[in-house]
């Protein structure tokens, strides 16, 4: 466990590095901004981020939905009778409590 002047340091160090960060600089200029501005306006479409490479799609929202019923009944997934949430936030508090 942390002595109290060692938690005290890890705060006023972490709000130092809080207050000097800064968001990072865009990377679209205004035309791509208002391009994508009016992507996400379109009720048609969705935009989602890749799973790998960090790349974003536009896909049809009738396929996007198509594909994500077609995911569900694959059997790759089940239901589960019980939200697992709880039961999970609990055992994370305790392993952090837990003494080193």
């Amino acid at each position: 466990m942390l002595k109290e002047e060692d938690k005290e340091l890890v705060r006023q160090e972490s709000a130092v590095i809080l207050r000097k960060a800064r968001p990072p600089k865009k990377n679209l200029n205004q035309e791509q901004l208002r391009a994508l501005k009016n992507l996400r306006n379109k009720n048609d479409i969705v935009i989602l981020k890749v799973d790998k490479g960090g790349a974003t799609i536009v896909m049809n929202h009738e396929d996007y939905i198509n594909k994500m019923k077609d995911l569900c009944n694959s059997g790759s997934y089940k239901t589960l009778e019980k939200n697992p949430i709880s039961k999970i936030t609990r055992l994370v508090k305790k392993a952090i409590k837990k003494p080193i």
